[in-house]
Parts: C-alpha cells; sequence; structure tokens
C-alpha cells in the first residue's frame, strides 16, 4: 500500500443502477449490507507512528505504532478495500474487468453478483439460497448489517 494512495476504490454508479436493472428485470433475490466499523479491519502495509490518544496516562514523549487501520488514517477506506477485495477473492468472487468493486461468482450453481461502495455492499442472485450462503461467509469475518 503506497502511503500516498489514499482514495478509496468504489463502484461505479453506472455498475449500481445496470445490476439494478439486470435484478429486476432477472427478478433477482437482491441483499444489500452495511459492514460495521470497516475501516477497522484494513490492515496497513507500511509503519505508520501517532501520538498517545489524549486520555491515555503515558510518559512524554512516547508513541504508538499502528498495526491496523483506524477511522481518520487517510489510508484507511483503501486498507478496507484491500482487505474486503482479498476475502471475496477467497470465496471464489472475481472482480469484473470494467468496475474492479463488482464481483461475480458462482455460488450453489447460481451466479451471484456483488459490489461494494466503500463500506456498504449489494448481493444479487437467482436463488435466495445462494445470496444468503454469501451473506453468511461474509457475517463469518465481519459484523454486517443487512437488509
Amino acid at each position: 500500500m503506497d502511503y500516498y494512495e489514499t482514495f478509496p476504490l468504489v463502484c461505479r454508479y453506472e455498475s449500481i443502477r445496470l445490476i439494478m436493472a439486470i435484478a429486476i428485470s432477472q427478478k433477482l433475490t437482491t441483499k444489500q449490507f452495511d459492514v460495521k466499523t470497516a475501516f477497522l479491519h484494513g490492515k496497513l502495509d507500511e509503519t505508520f507512528y501517532m501520538n498517545v490518544p489524549q486520555g491515555v496516562q503515558a510518559r512524554n514523549g512516547l508513541i504508538c505504532q499502528l498495526k491496523k487501520s483506524l477511522y481518520g488514517l487517510k489510508q484507511a477506506p483503501r486498507c478496507w478495500n484491500a482487505t474486503f477485495s482479498k476475502f471475496i477473492s477467497e470465496i471464489n468472487f472475481v472482480p469484473t474487468s470494467s468496475d474492479m468493486n463488482v464481483f461475480l461468482g458462482n455460488v450453489m450453481g447460481c451466479n451471484v453478483i456483488l459490489t461494494l461502495y466503500v463500506d456498504d455492499g449489494l448481493v444479487c442472485g437467482a436463488m435466495e439460497s445462494s445470496v444468503l450462503f454469501v451473506f453468511n461467509k461474509i457475517k463469518e469475518k465481519f459484523d454486517i448489517k443487512f437488509s
């Protein structure tokens, strides 16, 4: 992760509109999810130091080394995206060539589309059981709420 790469990768609005149009026309099961405290899941590839937070008792001159990403760190969104992309590839989803935050997978013989916009996601599939399978896999790794 380059220190200066601070922008998060997000799916394009056109991708979301296209996925929703496909879901409606094909009558796909569609579920939305939100990853709670997503940025805290990001793993840092570089060494970052910070001052001791206010309210923490420490000797003068001490600093803290960050081991994980946190909110307010410029690299946090990009670290989170890298963490989620790695996880989703482990369950056999691949990013599309046109939008790196739209992932395609085959679950229980059913094609499933997953898209991520920062910490919000959308999963679509022809079978509700395949969509719920994906949710359960995500829920095993991250704390999510979904509708």
